[in-house]
């Protein structure tokens, strides 16, 4: 009785949490926003939703590493492991030193059936950060709800604990570890390669990083300074050339700069890194409209229905 009455005051806490984001996204559709109603969804059982508002956050902050591990999480309990390691490949390049990142990953190679990948990651955790079991687990324990206990009714001879109690997401943490905590020295595998975001590379200058110039480049396209934002893409291109959200954007800057052949070979490369970047797909399939190729715009926009569809996102008709 008293799990019942748990449940259901948790899942009518989700649902005004749910309805209160959505209001304010209403007003003021922020990344953040995006991304605490996608982790909302995702408390409540909804992947699909809080992937579709993963996806929502990217579009508008592509380097936010906590939309990509809230979309890792929604494709985890999708099934879709190998969407997850990329999300989660992409948010280690943004965030090397977490170590938490990779024991994410690692349990994500794990049920992907990449044993040898799962152990490198593992590896990497515990190099980062040698308490990191230890840390997931009190974070685990700290997220975990407390049980309601009905007022005026005097507490049962012998409580018993709910069987499996409903918890609020945690930041990252892996649903399970692999056996051994300890570092493995004997062969090393090799390391995984990156399934679509190579790790930034460490620079001298601070300043010189993927971010800073995406970041800069967005300001640029807000101020309407569109060959300025391309040089800044390009740049962060040179860091970071495998990343299909940069070539979007700076697709999406050729676009407003009238130049519609640039921004279709750009689209095409960001759609060649992630085939399933529905962005990318509807972007290009209004340049190639604009280009007069009728026939190519409308396979895209047929791409992108269908993948809309696939990540249970609605899309204009």
């Amino acid at each position: 009785m008293k799990y019942a009455i748990f449940l259901a005051a948790l899942i009518s806490c989700h649902a005004q949490n749910i309805s209160s984001l959505t209001t304010e996204i209403q007003r003021t559709p922020t990344s953040a926003l995006y991304v605490q109603r996608a982790t909302a969804y995702l408390t409540a059982g909804d992947a699909r939703a809080a992937l579709a508002d993963a996806d929502r956050a990217l579009d508008r902050d592509a380097l936010n590493v906590r939309a990509l591990t809230v979309r890792g999480q929604a494709n985890t309990k999708l099934g879709r492991y190998s969407n997850t390691i990329t999300d989660l490949t992409g948010a280690i390049a943004l965030a090397p030193s977490d170590a938490s990142l990779y024991m994410a990953r690692s349990e994500a190679y794990v049920a992907a059936g990449d044993q040898p990948r799962a152990l490198a990651d593992r590896n990497e955790a515990l190099r980062l950060d040698p308490n990191i079991i230890a840390t997931l687990e009190r974070q685990r324990a700290a997220a975990s709800p407390t049980p309601i206990v009905v007022p005026q009714q005097p507490p049962p001879p012998t409580p018993v604990a709910p069987a499996k109690p409903v918890v609020a997401v945690p930041p990252v943490l892996p649903t399970q570890a692999p056996a051994s905590p300890t570092l493995i020295t004997a062969n090393p595998p090799k390391p995984a390669p990156a399934t679509t975001i190579s790790p930034v590379a460490p620079t001298s200058v601070a300043s010189d990083t993927p971010d800073s110039h995406y970041q800069q480049a967005k300001k640029f396209l807000d101020q309407g300074k569109h060959a300025e934002a391309i040089t800044a893409l390009s740049e962060a291109i040179r860091l970071q050339p495998t990343n299909p959200i940069f070539f979007n954007t700076r697709g999406y800057a050729y676009y407003l700069s009238k130049d519609t052949k640039r921004a279709i070979q750009d689209y095409d490369e960001a759609i060649k890194l992630k085939p399933d970047y529905l962005n990318a797909t509807h972007n290009r399939a209004l340049a190639r409209k604009t280009a007069g190729d009728a026939e190519g715009s409308a396979a895209d926009r047929q791409r992108e229905i269908e993948l809309a569809k696939a990540q249970g996102v609605k899309v204009a008709k």
